[in-house]
């Protein structure tokens, strides 16, 4: 991790002017990254990726695909509308709010991706 981080602003120290995330589903792991990136001397903004869950089967393929780690109060909120197309895009739209509620709160408000 500390190798990925040190990369990262090698990238930056050679003119990147931000940082666009990979989609995640963790805001607290999110927040220990911009936190640890500042820590390194890191102070581009970093813009968090957001996707939206349209339906569990592509959800579940970009998972295991990116090896995403998944909170599990999110699989278990998914988990019982797992095969109700309409119910798992509702609430990939509730949480992808909330979650962008919450990234843009406080000092990481750079907006999102």
């Amino acid at each position: 991790y500390e190798t990925d981080l040190a990369h990262l602003r090698a990238k930056l120290q050679a003119g990147a002017e931000y940082v666009v995330t990979q989609q995640f589903f963790n805001v607290a792991r999110f927040e220990q990254f911009h936190k640890d990136c500042r820590r390194i001397g890191i102070t581009a903004p970093i813009i968090p990726g957001l996707m939206p869950i349209h339906n569990f089967e592509s959800f579940r393929r970009i998972v295991r695909f990116c090896r995403t780690d998944v909170p599990k109060s999110i699989n278990d909120r998914l988990r019982p509308i797992s095969n109700d197309d309409e119910a798992v895009k509702r609430f990939g739209a509730q949480l992808g709010t909330e979650m962008a509620a919450e990234l843009l709160k406080g000092s990481m408000g750079y907006g999102v991706h």
